[in-house]
């Protein structure tokens, strides 16, 4: 697993940055046994991960499935548009997962109160 990485909810288009393990470990909201089957973590290579309760917390069990730097494009592109209602968002892009983090980072810091 290598940070930060997205928490991508099934059926929404809502993205969550995890700057770290250990924000990941002391996040309760992270931490809540709240996830659904669908629900995956990627990470800065692409991995997805499914989130698991287990008697340790919630444990993530990495798929076989990968992301490639479009597919994660696209899914920031629909998370701008959920939050911001923005228009342009088709023009956002990256060159590399890593720079795509990056702009999720900024977007988070963005949004806390």
């Amino acid at each position: 697993m290598r940070w930060p990485a997205l928490l991508s909810y099934v059926g929404d288009n809502e993205l969550v940055f995890i700057a770290n393990q250990s924000e990941w470990m002391s996040d309760s909201d992270l931490q809540s046994p709240h996830f659904d089957e669908g629900d995956r973590i990627i990470d800065t290579d692409g991995c997805l991960y499914q989130p698991e309760k287990s008697e340790k917390g919630i444990e993530l069990v990495k798929l076989e499935e990968k992301y490639t730097l479009e597919d994660l494009v696209e899914l920031v592109q629909a998370h701008m548009f959920e939050q911001a209602g923005a228009t342009c968002v088709s023009k956002v892009g990256a060159s590399s997962i890593d720079q795509l983090m990056t702009i999720m980072e900024a977007l988070s810091e963005y949004d806390k109160p």
